[in-house]
């Protein structure tokens, strides 16, 4: 009777790829800009507005609440138009700063 070796050497671990890049996001930002006598959020890109509300406040809430849920910038105007803040919710948009 002979004996066998029965110990297995371990499965090769399989590897992450190293060096990937993470997909862009392709979602358009969020715009919080002045409309008529209150505030809306529009699309970057996007000719018409998605709502109108009666406060930046209302509007800021909504905006934050869409960036937040598609993962993507959120920015909020001035009520001159300008470009006042902005805001990311996904990744960190590249080329800036």
């Amino acid at each position: 009777m002979t004996t066998r070796n029965t110990t297995r050497k371990p499965a090769a671990k399989k590897r992450k790829k190293t060096g990937a890049k993470p997909k862009a996001n392709t979602n358009p930002a969020v715009h919080t800009v002045p409309h008529g006598k209150g505030w809306a959020n529009k699309r970057a890109g996007a000719s018409k507005v998605s709502k109108v509300f009666p406060t930046k406040a209302a509007a800021q809430k909504a905006g934050r609440a869409t960036a937040m849920r598609e993962k993507t910038e959120h920015i909020i105007h001035t009520s001159d138009g300008k470009m006042g803040a902005r805001n990311s919710y996904g990744s960190d948009p590249r080329g800036r700063g």
